[in-house]
């Protein structure tokens, strides 16, 4: 009983051990993919108006707000925004939003990626950091 007990428990601390070391990759879901483009029951609505933006936890006043500042994120997976940028943009996880700039005036590809805080059928809002600070910025769809 003693010889069984010292060879079955380094064995069931490796099991435990080896099994708890599983890295797990996180799929998008197709659903998220679908709102974001506002496709599907979303369809009615064509872009992300940019509504709210802080920096650093704090509410920048409205008026410093540009309100004909959009996103456009298509199913193909281009975009567009209301500066003139374009490119490709992917869920690199449930909770991260990948943009590439293909357009730059440098010719070289310029990449952000953002955290998803907030996703719903009218609302897109992700963050963000700059400098070390954190930036938060929340859209609404419009038709």
């Amino acid at each position: 009983m003693a010889g069984f007990r010292q060879w079955c428990l380094p064995i069931v601390a490796l099991l435990v051990l080896v099994s708890c070391s599983k890295s797990y990759t996180i799929t998008p879901d197709p659903f998220a993919t679908n709102i974001i483009a506002l496709t599907g029951s979303e369809g009615a609505y064509s872009k992300w108006r940019l509504n709210k933006i802080a920096i650093g936890q704090v509410t920048q006043p409205a008026n410093t707000i540009n309100k004909d500042y959009y996103k456009s994120y298509q199913l193909n997976g281009s975009f567009e925004d209301g500066d003139g940028l374009r490119g490709k943009w992917s869920l690199v996880a449930k909770d991260s939003l990948r943009e590439v700039v293909t357009n730059t005036q440098s010719g070289s590809y310029a990449i952000q990626q953002y955290h998803i805080t907030r996703l719903t059928r009218t609302e897109l809002s992700f963050s963000y950091f700059v400098n070390g600070r954190e930036v938060s910025i929340s859209f609404t769809a419009e038709k």
